[in-house]
């Protein structure tokens, strides 16, 4: 059969097909039969549409009679023949599912699309595929204003609309593909929002083109999609997938990535990674609502491609090397046995606990370092706050080696270890806070050896120090510091003299030290309390 202009509507006059050629090659005198081949299906400049504006789809009758759902006897004694597809050929073909009720409309377009299938009974649940070719596809997803009042839904409507939303497969099909190739496809999302587009990854504008993927072994069961992925895209932000090769498992309410080699414009990240949500909506909100799994083994991910998702790491250009197992949220993120080496001279080796990314002042850090090196370039680099501190002297510090724990915010933390810099070794149980535009006020126990003091602070007087003691107070220059001391100095360099066994219990003000101190020095031995 070879049909020109054919034209189906539905019951309203409505389109549901118009294809400007159709040819069919199906079983001789199949209106007889019970069960029709269809041995070739072509259609050309043809689409074909779903559609409605309540809660009835405009081709559900076509659905009762050939489906035999309906409850008349006689209906279901006529109806129920069964067509099994083998080969199918489509040559600009476009479907449209318009759900004005609930506000929600997907577009596909294929320039052309070739199946070849072993079963694919269009009445049945079985469809098995040998190969499935689509070239120039383009996919579009939209959300709107639903017309379904959200104050008419009864319980048992929300309880169905929830269901709709994490289950893709209610009727229990299932679908076998041995290979399925997509070539220069397109994908697109657009949910409503008052505002335009972000120019960087944007959830809820989503646009990927020039995809062109290869999947094997494919299959449906159930809810769950299973198959075998090389894949290439690029993002209206500028990111590109150059590389995705991985085992992939997809359900409604997440993705898993197994064996994956990605790489992008400048990263590669490998082994393993996972998203979960409640919705596929969810993906709009990463930050907040998709909780990922990963373990890296030989990956790197250069800032400049962070940048398309968090805008504000455009300055970093650094590159990221991973190693690890990362848990959670963006905004809530757990990091395990992590190596990380970024810039020239970082390196991050232990367990961390990272809330509120991607603003990194106002992230809660839990940091267990069985070693952390880092410098003052790469430092001002990843939290430009710290180029702010200008008392003490942060610039001095060239290098910083610590092993501990930290715990609490940028301006704001509790730190406990060993830090060892180009100054000195500084042991320490101490809370530090750095206020914007006010002095550090510290408290906590503190121990130094042969630490190059007066650098940090700026003191031309002051050199190198030893002591162990307990401090707290505000401010560390003369003009503005206060602090109680009680400790034992080893020795303070002051005036080029080294001054040795000190003990000191008291409030140093600026310049003025009230208390009791004691001095057992090579040239002076005394007690004074004062």
């Amino acid at each position: 059969m070879h049909l020109e202009g054919v034209l189906i509507e539905d019951q309203k006059g409505d389109t549901l097909l118009y294809a400007g050629d159709m040819k069919v090659r199906i079983t001789d005198w199949f209106f007889f039969k019970k069960q029709a081949e269809l041995k070739y299906v072509g259609l050309e400049n043809a689409i074909i549409k779903f559609q409605r504006t309540d809660s009835v789809w405009s081709q559900q009758f076509l659905f009762d009679y050939f489906g035999g759902s309906s409850t008349d006897t006689a209906k279901k004694k006529k109806a129920g023949i069964q067509f099994d597809l083998k080969k199918a050929e489509f040559r600009n073909v476009t479907f449209l599912k318009k759900d004005d009720w609930l506000g929600n409309e997907m577009s596909v377009q294929v320039g052309s699309l070739n199946l070849d299938a072993d079963n694919m009974r269009l009445s049945g649940k079985e469809f098995l595929i040998n190969s499935l070719v689509i070239k120039d596809p383009v996919v579009a997803l939209k959300n709107y204003t639903r017309l379904k009042p959200k104050d008419s839904l009864n319980i048992k409507e929300i309880a169905e609309e929830i269901q709709q939303a994490i289950s893709w497969n209610k009727g229990k099909m299932v679908m076998k593909v041995d290979e399925l190739r997509i070539i220069n496809g397109t994908f697109k999302t657009d949910k409503q929002t008052d505002r335009e587009a972000f120019t960087y990854f944007d959830g809820k504008h989503i646009l990927f083109k020039e995809i062109n993927a290869t999947f094997k072994n494919a299959s449906f069961l159930a809810d769950t999609i299973t198959t075998g992925m090389d894949l290439t895209a690029k993002e209206r932000s500028g990111l590109e997938v150059k590389k995705f090769l991985a085992d992939v498992k997809m359900t409604p309410q997440g993705m898993a990535f197994s064996n994956m080699d990605l790489q992008t414009n400048r990263s590669t990240l490998r082994n393993f990674y996972s998203m979960s949500y409640n919705h596929m909506d969810d993906l709009g909100d990463y930050i907040h609502k998709v909780r990922m799994a990963a373990i890296f083994t030989d990956s790197y991910i250069d800032s400049d491609d962070i940048a398309f998702f968090a805008p504000g790491m455009k300055t970093w250009k650094k590159k990221i090397t991973l190693k690890g197992k990362v848990r959670g949220t963006v905004d809530d993120l757990v990091g395990r046995d992590m190596l990380v080496e970024a810039g020239n001279s970082t390196v991050l080796n232990g367990d961390i606990t990272l809330t509120g990314l991607p603003d990194i002042n106002q992230t809660f850090i839990d940091f267990k370092a069985n070693d952390f090196r880092t410098t003052y370039n790469d430092a001002v680099t990843f939290i430009p706050a710290v180029k702010k501190v200008t008392s003490p002297d942060l610039r001095k510090i060239q290098y910083l080696n610590f092993r501990g724990s930290f715990t609490g915010f940028i301006r704001d933390f509790v730190t406990y270890g060993t830090i060892t810099t180009n100054l000195g070794t500084i042991t320490s149980d101490v809370n530090m806070k750095l206020p914007k535009g006010q002095d550090p006020v510290y408290s906590g126990a503190i121990a130094t050896q042969n630490f190059r003091l007066g650098e940090l602070l700026g003191d031309k007087n002051l050199g190198a120090i030893s002591m162990n003691g307990t401090v707290k107070g505000r401010g560390f220059n003369e003009k503005s510091r206060n602090t109680l001391i009680d400790g034992n100095v080893q020795f303070i360099e002051y005036n080029g003299y080294r001054y040795e066994n000190i003990t000191m219990n008291g409030r140093l003000d600026k310049k003025m030290f009230e208390g009791v101190a004691s001095l057992k020095d090579k040239h002076a031995d005394f007690t004074m309390n004062g």
